[in-house]
Order: C-alpha cells, then structure tokens, then sequence
C-alpha cells in the first residue's frame, strides 16, 4: 500500500490494479486508490489489453486481440476460479460516509488543480489529438473538450467497445465528429439537461448523430433517438 508511489514513478506514472471476486473500484482505499482498476471480467481485461497493444510500436489489430482472448479466456477463467477458492477471504464494503468523504477530498483537490489551469496545460491541442484512442487518451480528452463536466469511466468503456477501430484510429477523429454534432447536440442539452451529467455524454451522443454504425451498436434511450432524427438538419453546422 506505502509503495504506491514508488510504483507509479518506475511504471512511468501508468498503473493498474485487477479487482478480484466481488471487490469494485470504491472499495479500493489508501494509496492504491489514485489508479485506475479493471475488474476480472473478460470485457474489461480486453479493454485493458487494447490499452497496452496501444502502447506497441508493432500492435495487434482489436480483432486479433478479441480473438486471442476468446481462445484462451476459458483456460484464464479456471485458473483465476481456482486461486480465489484458495486465497483469503475479499475484505468487507467500505462504509458508504467513508467512501463520500474521500470523492469531496478528491474532488476539491481536482478544483484546486482545475483554478491552477494544470489539467488544460497538460492537454495540450497537440498532445492530444494525435495519440491514439484508449481509455487514458479518451479521458484528457474529455477534460480537455469538456473541463467543467465530469468523466463517466462507464461511459467510456461502452464507448470503446461499440467504436470502429478502422474509422477511428486517433482522438483527432474524436474531435472531428464532436465539432461536426456541436449545434445538434447544444440543440438536444436545451430540451433535456439531464441527459448530459458527463463530459462522455457529450462524445456519445456526438458520435451517435455522425456515425449510424455507432448508433445502432450503442443501444441508445428511445428518446435520444428520436432527437438524433429531430436534429440532423443541424449536423455540421458548428456551434
């Protein structure tokens, strides 16, 4: 636990903790909780694949990482079965003030950062446009794009699943369908606020309005569909 930051200095500030059993990310507390977690699900374990194969000069294309994982899941899964049978009871659910009291820490701390201009300064135009989509890249956009709204991890990791890897290989495309949906969108938050908690709401449904492909694989709310034909007059015309 007193090691976590030694471990992101010698990990080049990237880490990640695997959840076990019934463990989710706030039950995490201490040090370890400043990373990002994935839970042993074969979903998650591929997004967390597709994160690393984005960091090799010769990657995989997803498909060959789908594949693989399909093929050597069920072997993966006994294995993982068998050492959790044999390993120490997972720790009781954190106290839910516990839990509240550590996100107003962490969310004044953020505040703290934001009135410093620390997040945009680190995400650059340059810097980030060009690297390719991962759930890390996908985030310093969304604080980039959108610094006063929070980002939906959730959100993202649904994103990520239903995008097309050939029509979307940079955060520059990203960002071309965003400013493509902008009066759309802007159109569609007047009518229903609530639809848009999320920096990621508004990269979703951008993406929903440019791209039918992505549309139909999201499996968005009746009524955003409804909004996706009320609106397409509006599509590429800025904001």
């Amino acid at each position: 636990m007193f090691e976590a930051g030694s471990l992101v200095k010698h990990s080049h500030g990237r880490a990640c903790g695997l959840l076990i059993g019934n463990l989710n990310a706030t039950d995490i507390e201490g040090p370890l909780a400043q990373f990002q977690h994935r839970k042993f699900e074969q979903t998650e374990i591929l997004q967390l694949l597709k994160d690393l194969n984005g960091k090799l000069d010769k990657s995989l294309s997803y498909e060959d990482l789908g594949r693989l994982l399909d093929k050597f899941w069920p072997d993966i899964e006994e294995e993982y079965q068998a050492a959790l049978k044999a390993a120490e009871p997972i720790p009781h659910r954190r106290a839910e003030r516990e839990i509240l009291e550590e996100i107003l820490t962490r969310v004044r701390g953020l505040e703290v950062e934001q009135n410093r201009g620390e997040v945009v300064q680190s995400a650059t135009d340059g810097d980030i446009l060009s690297r390719p989509i991962t759930l890390d890249s996908l985030g310093w956009y969304s604080l980039w794009k959108f610094p006063n709204k929070p980002v939906s991890e959730r959100i993202q990791t649904l994103l990520l699943r239903d995008l097309d890897e050939r029509q979307y290989q940079t955060i520059r495309d990203i960002d071309a369908a965003v400013d493509q949906a902008r009066a759309a969108v802007e159109a569609y938050e007047a009518e229903n606020p609530d639809y848009f908690k999320f920096s990621t709401d508004y990269i979703t449904k951008s993406l929903g309005f440019v791209d039918p492909a992505f549309r139909s694989r999201n499996g968005f709310a009746a009524r955003t569909l409804e909004a996706f034909d009320r609106y397409r007059g509006l599509v590429g015309r800025g904001g």
